[in-house]
């Protein structure tokens, strides 16, 4: 039995390694063996880190600015339960489910998970759903996956959850935010910008022709400063002289006074730049990583592919593939969705058969879609489950 817990264990991590493969996410160091238990990983949706226990079998994976996702290898056929029994393996999840991360149980599948009453189909469906697929406002939810070395969509549920972690968390930071710009009327001259309370948003990349010439400012400050020490170098000479001789120093007292003044007004300004100037360059690395395409890698163009609306809201369109991204905004408790979804004819149809996600999606969706009876698109909430 240890044997076959180990082997499983073994498993999971190969599975969340493929995973991460598929999402073009690889370790740093490419020499690096699994010896350690952690390893850094860059890639597409890189930086990231991986890590894992021999002693309890989990895999754990941590992206900056994302809650971090813990997989937890089970060894046990938890589709053969009864009803009592699952609702007791579900809710012990459920209660060791917490805000700091999510957690997945990794389970073999089973060929005859089948039943014919209801509340027990309803319930084995938890046994295929991620936490962010089963939202429920005020409560943390686990989220369960089976899987199998004879299954191929093995690794593709693993990586959608991957993709929930690493992806998804970039899609609900939009727009970047800069704080109150140093610049006066910085907005104006930058369609791509906007001010909402006073604080800088970025709402587009900017093209080529459109950045803001900050280094310049940045060159005209520092010359600024370098003319303000040379004058109170000059005037401190001019005072000390004075001082010597016994000849009048009020004058340069007040100007030593007013040039103290001005050089710290002149150093707290490039500050300022400074500090606008390295959180812009971020911002603009994160709103121009939302431009290549998730699933084929195009780079879409930011003024023709790309639009936004108010509060976190933007969408973007591959002109190569025709899968479109972005973020909604739930009807029922606001919170903002991210969204992944290719181009797939006759999806409403196909969207009403069992498994259809997996059959047609694979990790190639955020939250998931449904269909109601016209055919109207909407997203299931992460947050309050709105549309499961």
């Amino acid at each position: 039995m240890q044997d076959l817990c180990r082997g499983f264990d073994s498993f999971a991590l190969l599975l969340v390694i493929r995973a991460l493969e598929q999402l073009q996410l690889e370790p740093k160091d490419l020499e690096q063996t699994l010896e350690g238990g952690r390893v850094r990983l860059v890639g597409q949706g890189g930086p990231a880190e991986l890590s894992w226990s021999e002693i309890e079998g989990s895999v754990r994976l941590e992206v900056p600015g994302a809650r971090p996702v813990r997989f937890v290898p089970i060894v046990a056929s938890m589709g053969r339960l009864a009803e009592e029994g699952l609702r007791s393996v579900i809710a012990d999840a459920d209660l060791a489910a917490s805000p700091g991360e999510q957690l997945v149980l990794l389970h073999p599948s089973l060929s005859t998970e089948h039943s014919s009453e209801d509340a027990l189909r309803r319930l084995r469906s938890r046994l295929h759903a991620l936490p962010h697929e089963v939202g429920c406002q005020g409560q943390e939810r686990a989220g369960f996956l089976s899987v199998s070395p004879w299954d191929l969509s093995s690794v593709e549920r693993v990586a959608r959850e991957l993709r929930w972690v690493i992806t998804g968390s970039k899609f609900l930071a939009y727009p970047p935010e800069l704080g109150e710009s140093p610049v006066p009327g910085v907005c104006d001259r930058a369609a791509w910008l906007e001010v909402s309370g006073g604080n800088v948003l970025i709402r587009r990349a900017p093209q080529s022709q459109e950045q803001l010439n900050l280094p310049q400012r940045l060159a005209e400050e520092q010359a600024r400063l370098d003319t303000l020490r040379a004058d109170h170098e000059a005037v401190s000479e001019q005072l000390r002289l004075a001082v010597r001789d016994r000849g009048a120093s009020g004058q340069f007292n007040a100007r030593k006074k007013e040039l103290n003044a001005l050089i710290t007004r002149s150093e707290e300004s490039i500050r300022k730049l400074q500090v606008f100037a390295q959180k812009l360059e971020q911002g603009i690395g994160m709103v121009s990583a939302l431009l290549t395409c998730p699933t084929c890698g195009e780079t879409c163009d930011s003024r023709r592919d790309f639009t936004f609306g108010q509060g976190r809201r933007f969408s973007c369109k591959c002109p190569s593939c025709s899968t479109s991204w972005g973020t909604e905004i739930c009807p029922t408790c606001k919170a903002w969705m991210p969204t992944l979804l290719p181009s797939i004819k006759d999806l409403e149809i196909l969207g009403s058969q069992a498994g259809w996600v997996d059959r047609y999606l694979g990790a190639d969706v955020l939250a998931v879609p449904w269909f109601d009876a016209s055919g109207e698109r909407g997203f299931t909430c992460h947050v309050c489950g709105h549309g499961h």
